[in-house]
């Protein structure tokens, strides 16, 4: 992989998906078979110095038609997210409030959805206009972190 990521808080298993998402998401999941979320966050370092935090959530399904069909909800703008671990209330002194704004990647390992979002670790340089200037090199973070397999214990 590109990036170094360290782990910032362990692996959280959940059961009620529906419970720990938002907006179409959390409604095809109330409506679909969902064995169980895990969410994970790590920080990385950008190669000029800043610092990222990347959430990682997997979301098991029956099969992945399902994962496929959440993954096509997911990525849609507005249509709600599962909740990441700083949404849920883990806080990152001086931090953003969640890691919903940049830095989206998601794709489908058999039956598991895997979502991972990345912002800056400082909250005053995680602002909207920021966030979308740099978006596509945060996208690069979480795209590397899927593809090490970063928080999904596989």
């Amino acid at each position: 992989g590109v990036y170094a990521f360290q782990a910032y808080h362990g692996a959280t298993d959940e059961t009620d998906c529906a419970g720990h998402s938002t907006g179409l998401v959390r409604n095809y999941l109330a409506g679909h078979s969902c064995a169980g979320l895990t969410r994970s966050l790590y920080t990385a370092s950008l190669t000029n110095g800043q610092k990222v935090v990347t959430s990682v959530a997997v979301v098991q399904m029956e099969s992945q038609t399902s994962a496929s069909a959440l993954k096509k909800i997911s990525d849609e703008n507005g249509s709600g997210h599962i909740k990441d671990l700083v949404e849920d209330g883990v806080v990152i002194p001086g931090g953003p409030a969640n890691l919903q704004d940049a830095g989206y990647y998601s794709m489908v390992k058999g039956s598991r959805l895997i979502v991972v979002m990345t912002e800056y670790v400082d909250g005053a340089m995680d602002t909207g206009g920021n966030l979308k200037s740099s978006d596509t090199a945060l996208k690069a973070v979480s795209k590397d972190a899927a593809s090490q397999g970063i928080g999904q214990n596989n």
